[in-house]
């Protein structure tokens, strides 16, 4: 016979009180998660004669495909079964210990012969059993009802079990935190607030860190810069199924967040006096903390939308400074007010606790005082090269080729940015030439006024984003402009970019993992491109690979100093061609593009590509153009023209009445091999973060390809280049330059 005093037995009376939870649970996951399977198996199924009549024999390769995609989306870490956990463990966590917000049920529990920690461990056990059971009932059910379509293998098992893993970290700490928002407040309405504000703050202060730091500090990179909560469950799991953090690191994280705040919940319900049910807080004390902790960044916050009105930028002036320096103090008074309204449950409230409006106006605006003047001195750290372990040096867009945007995880074989690509991979050694650069960049570009902006007179400016990793074990990252015009600057920029180090950890092709995606990859399209995108030849695999090897000495060999010299001949283009099915969309989930610049300084290259008959001697072929547009500007002219007006002598009209425009149409093939030979394609002229030859973007060309060509077959009938600074033929300057009537 149970003794009525077991635990078993306190565990069913509990449950009584909580059928209504248990409903809901069931109804979440094993009713609505079969059913989302369902639906999309019959997704994928969608089309099937059109898919027969469309791919014949590979028909039931594509379904499969399909189908498999879907259920792995749906028992994985899909947003529905995110959604059900959090709303599972939120109505959990606080539906368990709401008889704390009766004095009369609390002191009934009380004065029942349960020691304190039997009955927590007893409604905590009912909690994570209201989550566990039917969780895994449904996803039991949704497998077989998968395997039942053919749409079950050990990868969708693997993916099932996973997740499950995953969601059971996010349900434990989601429901600490739920139950820790129970024991410090008195009733529903501020525990569901109080929960907002655990799961939100630290978003709001990382938040509103980073917007004042990119105000006011002038090397704020902020792209390593960690906004998403490191000390909230759904921060962590956010975390670890975008893949930007270890997933062994984030789930020990998340499992010891959750012990952490699991034990900080059972010590405040030990601590928490009988007479707090009913009040807003349940301990005084700490309702102080809490009003000055939130209102400080709330105050800031306010502050920066105000100075966003009023244009406030103050890394070139002042102006609207005391705009938000009102807002500020005005947010911190009414924020204290409104919060001790809350507490007390009274207006007259507002008018309670002065010297804690005190504190926070002083707090907010000190807090405001640290970030414009800098009192860490955060814009001015440069660290010395004996305090870094190594460095990760990232140049903007540098040597981009085409339109490529994707970087391949060496391990992995995922795709991720460029940025994370360095922070992985690149460890440079020669700390003292980076620090170096950084410090003596540092200090030119403060010698700019920034009120009146960068022009041709001050240098040719480029910023890079340096990742310092000091022996410490911390990190650093600060962006630094370099003028591309100073020698000291080219000759230590020549040290660090001609290195393996940063080689390898910046360009994704000076290692094998192109080859490793290549032969993972379904559907690939391999080629070399150049003319604008205008020709292009296919290569085979084989080919790539030869190629790969020869561009990867080519890179070696070809210093920084010679490459910026040069304007590329034509891009070595990777990417996936045929979409494969997903969730039913027809779009591909694994979409990925490489381009790489090939340079004329690149003989290996160059001579594989003759081999393969890929032309690299002009970027257009004049037999395929039927004419030739070029459209100057003449902006030199009408810069003349209007600061004429502004100074106030004499001119015949308002120059913004008169186009200063000329277009000039040329048919001729004589002139058209002329300015051929000339002109290259946007792109690859468009911006050099190295100061290459530079477009003159006064002049722009636009031209009109014949009927039957191949830029008329596959992509219009015209294309636009641009002539390099300097090399404009005379006859176009004569034929398009502006003449005052």
């Amino acid at each position: 016979m149970m003794s009525k005093n077991s635990f078993l037995v306190n565990m069913k009376e509990n449950n009584k009180r909580r059928i209504w939870v248990w409903v809901i649970s069931i109804l979440c996951f094993v009713l609505a998660y079969p059913v989302g399977v369902a639906l999309m198996i019959k997704q994928a199924q969608t089309n099937l004669d059109w898919i027969k009549a469309e791919y014949g024999a590979a028909a039931e390769s594509i379904l499969q495909s399909r189908l498999l995609e879907n259920v792995k989306y749906m028992v994985g870490t899909s947003f529905i079964l995110m959604g059900f956990t959090v709303a599972i463990a939120v109505i959990a966590g606080i539906q368990g210990f709401s008889y704390l917000y009766s004095r009369k049920k609390t002191d009934f529990y009380m004065g029942m012969p349960v020691k304190q920690s039997r009955r927590f461990l007893v409604i905590w056990v009912n909690g994570i059993l209201i989550f566990l059971l039917p969780y895994l009932m449904g996803m039991g059910i949704s497998l077989l009802l998968a395997a039942g379509n053919q749409a079950c293998n050990g990868e969708i098992l693997a993916t099932a079990l996973r997740a499950f893993g995953i969601h059971f970290c996010l349900f434990l700490g989601m429901y600490h935190l739920s139950i820790l928002a129970v024991m410090l407040t008195g009733n529903m309405v501020v525990t569901g607030l109080g929960l907002l504000v655990l799961c939100l703050y630290e978003f709001m202060v990382r938040a509103v860190d980073y917007s004042y730091k990119s105000l006011f500090f002038r090397y704020f990179g902020g792209h390593f810069y960690e906004q998403v909560p490191l000390f909230s469950p759904i921060g962590l799991y956010e975390k670890l199924v975008s893949g930007s953090g270890r997933e062994g690191i984030m789930l020990a994280a998340m499992l010891a967040l959750s012990l952490v705040i699991g034990l900080l919940s059972c010590f405040c319900y030990c601590k928490r006096p009988p007479e707090a049910a009913g009040k807003a807080m349940a301990f005084a004390k700490l309702g102080t903390v809490i009003k000055i902790l939130l209102v400080i960044p709330a105050a800031l916050f306010v502050g920066e939308i105000v100075g966003g009105v009023v244009d406030f930028y103050p890394l070139s002036d002042m102006d609207g400074v005391w705009h938000v320096l009102t807002a500020i103090v005005l947010t911190a008074i009414l924020g204290c007010g409104v919060i001790q309204v809350i507490y007390e449950f009274d207006i007259r409230g507002a008018l309670h606790q002065k010297r804690h409006i005190l504190i926070c106006v002083v707090l907010a605006a000190g807090c405001f005082g640290i970030y414009r003047y800098d009192l860490f001195g955060f814009d001015r750290f440069v660290p010395k090269p004996d305090q870094v372990e190594s460095i990760a040096f990232i140049p903007s867009t540098y040597d981009e080729g085409g339109y490529s945007d994707s970087w391949i995880d060496r391990d992995s074989l995922k795709l991720i940015s460029g940025m994370e690509y360095a922070k992985r991979y690149m460890y440079l050694q020669n700390v003292e030439d980076v620090c170096l650069l950084a410090d003596y960049s540092m200090g030119e570009y403060n010698k700019i006024d920034q009120a009146a902006g960068e022009d041709e007179e001050n240098g040719y400016w480029s910023y890079a984003t340096i990742l310092y990793r000091m022996k410490s074990g911390r990190t650093a990252e600060r962006v630094v402009y370099i003028n591309m015009e100073d020698e000291q600057s080219l000759g230590l920029l020549e040290k660090i970019i001609d290195s393996n180090e940063f080689l390898e950890g910046y360009n994704v092709a000076a290692t094998d993992v192109l080859e490793r995606k290549i032969e993972q990859t379904e559907g690939f399209k391999l080629s070399f491109q150049f003319g604008n995108g205008v020709y292009e030849n296919r290569l085979s695999a084989q080919d790539t690979r030869e190629l790969l090897a020869a561009y990867r000495e080519d890179l070696k060999e070809t210093g920084f100093q010679e490459k910026r010299q040069e304007v590329p001949v034509g891009v070595l283009s990777m990417e996936t061609e045929s979409a494969y099915w997903y969730y039913g969309g027809g779009s591909t989930s694994d979409w990925w593009n490489v381009g790489l610049n090939i340079y004329p300084s690149y003989e290996r290259c160059i001579k594989l590509l003759a081999e393969k008959d890929c032309e690299v001697e002009s970027q257009l072929q004049t037999e395929d153009i039927a004419q030739i547009v070029v459209v100057n500007e003449n902006q030199d002219v009408e810069l003349l023209r209007e600061q004429e007006y502004l100074s106030g002598e004499e001119v015949m009209v308002d120059p913004s009445a008169v186009t200063t425009m000329v277009k000039k149409s040329y048919t001729g093939q004589e002139k058209i091999a002329r300015i051929a030979e000339s002109i290259y394609p946007e792109e690859m002229v468009d911006y050099r973060w190295d100061n290459g030859p530079q477009a003159d973007y006064e002049i722009s060309v636009i031209v009109y390809f014949k009927p039957g060509t191949m830029m008329d077959k596959q992509y219009g009938t015209n294309a636009y280049y641009r002539f390099i600074k300097g090399t404009v033929p005379d006859f176009v300057l004569a034929d398009t330059a502006y003449v005052q009537e």
